[in-house]
């Protein structure tokens, strides 16, 4: 399936969106210009065998981080149905995972917010098992990726210096659940 995606609208989507995250921001554009560490780009430059850590069979390239992983299987249907408290049209696909949400609709920045924090927390874990060998079910990571949404929204409406606080009180209602 081909995908066409509008420049500006995925840099303001992902980069430009006030509510997400500093630490998101940040992955995000890791995540564009290619400086993701997976264990494939690691393999390149000898320091890996290229096996993803947590599915151990599977070349971990981005792709398989954020999605393939059979490690996170049944993450992002949780996710969809978070998701869904705020939109019930949403449906997750691989493009979306990688991309972000380019609907041209009222909900765009909020499930840009949720699936930029989904991203960094998927490479949190990731780092918490290769480094600290911290193992985290997918069931604790879709916990922990609500709770760190349901706080960031909470900040967000409490925050007085950032518009649409309405907006975001109602998302927090949905998802606060």
């Amino acid at each position: 399936m081909e995908h066409n995606i509008d420049f500006t609208l995925w840099y303001k989507g992902n980069f430009i969106n006030e509510f997400i995250p500093r630490k998101c921001k940040d992955f995000n554009w890791r995540i564009f210009h290619g400086l993701v560490n997976t264990e494939a780009k690691l393999n390149l430059m000898k320091y890996s065998n290229g096996n993803c850590k947590l599915c151990i069979h599977d070349t971990e390239n981005l792709e398989h981080l954020l999605h393939d992983c059979t490690e996170l299987t049944g993450f992002w249907t949780n996710m969809e149905c978070f998701i869904r408290k705020i939109n019930q049209e949403f449906h997750i696909s691989k493009f979306i995972v990688m991309t972000g949400y380019f609907d041209q609709n009222q909900y765009n920045e909020a499930i840009n917010v949720i699936l930029s924090i989904s991203k960094w927390c998927i490479w949190k874990r990731r780092n918490n098992f290769k480094y600290e060998q911290e193992y985290i079910t997918t069931s604790q990571l879709y916990l922990w990726v609500k709770n760190e949404v349901v706080q960031h929204f909470y900040s967000i409406i409490h925050d007085k210096n950032k518009k649409h606080n309405k907006t975001y009180t109602k998302y927090y209602e949905k998802l606060n659940c």
